[in-house]
């Protein structure tokens, strides 16, 4: 495990027993260095993770998929990155498969993910997006306020959706270098988070209703954002009015 930590290979998150013994504070220490999530679990659960009761005190998940860094996704040309979505805390990775297949579609497929909790791009999250998901550039960051931060100094505008938010995100001039920030299922976004954004946006909806599905949610502002065209390569064709018989212009 210490030398998988060492090798820069992406690793999602680490598992450590409870029990485990002197080796422990040095795994953690790799994890911190790394910006690898660590949590502390019984053996029951390492066993469940890896299939057996020989676990040695860590199991580690792997990416299946490339994992970037923000710097290697600041470097790549502009029209390859116009529309970035970032999750604060989805836990459910069949979510975030689903959010996922929707962006593919809409053109808008960067995922900035924190690299600290929220679901992990595995097998559920593969599923789920009908395997759209290996489509998808996952950006992992060590903090998102910090990468929210650089994305703004390099031109992007942030805006989070947040059901208390006055100004509606449908028919809203979007800027041209637009960052969608969506929060948990059940809590929304952090505090942190939400005072990070340049511009909260709402989505209309009848009282009785409290909000949407995180995925719904992720489909709605990927759209619109091909609806205001800052989506390269897509765009919303004019429509087609058709008439037939009489004129129906009122009398």
């Amino acid at each position: 495990m210490l030398e998988l930590l060492r090798s820069g290979r992406s690793v999602l998150r680490v598992w450590i027993s409870e029990r485990l013994g002197a080796a422990r504070a040095e795994v953690e220490g790799l994890c911190k260095e790394n910006s690898v999530d660590f949590r502390l679990a019984p053996d029951a659960k390492l066993a469940s993770l890896c299939g057996q009761a020989d676990h040695g005190g860590v199991v580690a998940q792997t990416s299946l998929l490339p994992i970037s860094s923000l710097e290697d996704f600041l470097a790549l040309p502009w029209d390859q990155r116009t529309v970035v979505f970032a999750l604060d805390g989805v836990e459910n990775p069949r979510n975030l498969g689903l959010i996922c297949r929707t962006l593919v579609a809409a053109g808008c497929s960067t995922l900035l993910l924190p690299a600290k909790g929220g679901a992990l791009p595995g097998q559920a999250f593969l599923e789920a997006s009908a395997g759209y998901g290996s489509r998808m550039r996952i950006v992992r960051v060590p903090k998102l306020v910090a990468a929210l931060d650089a994305l703004k100094k390099d031109g992007y505008w942030v805006y989070g959706l947040a059901a208390d938010a006055a100004r509606s995100l449908l028919g809203h001039e979007l800027a041209e270098r637009t960052v969608f920030v969506l929060g948990s299922e059940s809590d929304g976004m952090r505090p942190t988070v939400r005072s990070a954004l340049d511009e909260a946006l709402s989505l209309p909806m009848c009282p009785e209703v409290e909000s949407l599905n995180v995925a719904v949610t992720a489909s709605l502002c990927a759209f619109e954002a091909v609806r205001a065209g800052r989506v390269p390569g897509l765009s919303v064709p004019a429509p087609i009015v058709r008439r037939s018989g009489a004129s129906s212009k009122p009398t």
